[in-house]
């Protein structure tokens, strides 16, 4: 693998909460086809205070080839490579070290370029700790 990767994140306020918009792209330098993926999405809110709330969007898709797959997000569409779709996931700060969130994973298809599409749906509750 020979990768090149680019992020952007742009940080706005609206109605006085934070707003992200992001971006990665990933190419593999070290094959022929199949060797790229993106992400991206959009963030509003931060849940790093008790009472504060955050809501995000992303859409992604990673060919084949893109990376090494044990490294990628192992819920998106199955974990792996040569997946596609979105996710929405929403987190509340019930105290200042305690959140609770949840994602969904939809429209996701793995193996799409390669002949062999797969559905995939999942739904996540998370809860984190700070200490």
């Amino acid at each position: 693998y020979k990768l090149v990767t680019a992020s952007v994140d742009l940080g706005l306020k609206v109605f006085d909460l934070p707003l992200n918009i992001y971006a990665d792209y990933v190419e593999n330098q070290d094959v022929d086809d199949l060797g790229t993926g993106y992400l991206a999405g959009i963030k509003l809110g931060s849940a790093k205070k008790k009472g504060e709330w955050q809501v995000s969007y992303t859409y992604e898709k990673l060919d084949a080839n893109a990376t090494l797959g044990v490294v990628t997000n192992s819920d998106f569409a199955g974990g792996g490579t040569d997946g596609k779709g979105s996710f929405v996931s929403a987190k509340y700060a019930i105290d200042d070290r305690w959140y609770v969130g949840s994602t969904y994973f939809f429209d996701n298809t793995r193996g799409f370029k390669l002949g062999d599409d797969a559905d995939y749906e999942r739904f996540q509750l998370d809860t984190g700790f700070k200490y």
